[in-house]
């Protein structure tokens, strides 16, 4: 199965997401797993299958898909070969556009210290 990374200047997919849930399901080939990846420009369901599920990924963390080509789409899972875990983001990736909006964050709020202002942080004013 041939992987391919998206070249950085096609804008039609992000070549970083958040991963915010994994799922994974022992089958006869191995482990078949389904993830949520998540940026504002795109959100999808990945899956892939595996020998062994990588440990490592986790709700929360980094990620960039190696995709499968031709593309395709099973049941609006699109495949992909497998998920690479970045240790550190990209220099040219804004991380403020791979927040999904459960994890809190609201477009212009801002960290100011612990108190907060509903489910994001408090509103800093721009005058």
């Amino acid at each position: 199965m041939n992987e391919y990374i998206f070249p950085q200047d096609m804008p039609m997919m992000p070549r970083v997401f958040r991963l915010t849930d994994i799922i994974s399901t022992e089958t006869e080939q191995g482990h078949t797993m389904t993830a949520q990846l998540y940026h504002d420009r795109a959100s999808l369901t990945a899956t892939w299958t595996a020998r062994h599920p990588d440990v490592r990924l986790r709700s929360g963390v980094l990620v960039s898909p190696r995709w499968v080509y031709p593309m395709h789409s099973e049941d609006g899972k699109v495949r992909v070969s497998r998920l690479a875990l970045l240790e550190r983001p990209e220099r040219s990736e804004n991380l403020f556009r791979i927040i999904p909006p459960r994890f809190g964050w609201q477009t212009g709020c801002y960290w100011t210290g612990p108190r907060r202002c509903g489910r994001g942080f408090i509103q800093i004013s721009r005058s």
